[in-house]
């Protein structure tokens, strides 16, 4: 009796899906908590619901780095 080897299922994701989470990853590890929790909880309950141009948006301002988005917020 010869038995297959069981395969793990593969769980491809999206383009979209694995931006959305390298996103949410950035937002949760910024470097300053203040802007961690300002930026990491949206980024966790809303990034999903976002447009492709909401979300580049977001990436620019994560690009503008924590002390000129804590200037802003303040």
């Amino acid at each position: 009796m010869s038995e297959s080897p069981v395969q793990p299922e593969k769980c491809a994701l999206s383009a979209r899906q694995v931006r959305v989470k390298r996103l949410i990853y950035r937002s949760s590890y910024t470097g300053m908590k203040e802007t961690v929790l300002l930026l990491g909880l949206f980024a966790a309950r809303h990034l999903t619901e976002l447009s492709d141009y909401e979300l580049d948006m977001f990436e620019a301002l994560l690009d503008v780095g924590d002390p000129r988005i804590l200037a802003w917020v303040q």
